[in-house]
């Protein structure tokens, strides 16, 4: 499970990060040691600048509807609906 999470915590800092410190990083990923995440960052191909902080290249792309789960989300919805009409 823990590598599920780091894989899981990685995706999404790729994305919500332009730059990331080490401390950070290790942080959230709740790594044990810096070499760790050393050896974490390399298999996924994170690159460092002079400073040591973590670069994340983004390609920037426009959101599309299909990027937005709108269908799911309404059944999601009227799924919380029922339920609190349920309970009420």
């Amino acid at each position: 499970m823990g590598a599920t999470y780091s894989d899981e915590i990685a995706a999404c800092v790729e994305k919500a990060y332009p730059r990331l410190t080490a401390k950070g990083a290790q942080e959230l990923l709740a790594l044990s040691s810096p070499a760790e995440l050393l050896k974490y960052a390399q298999e996924r191909g994170w690159d460092r600048d002079a400073a040591g902080v973590f670069v994340f290249h983004q390609q920037q792309s426009q959101p599309t509807a299909k990027d937005i789960p709108s269908m799911h989300l309404v059944g999601q919805s009227l799924g919380y609906a029922k339920e609190l009409e349920r309970i009420v």
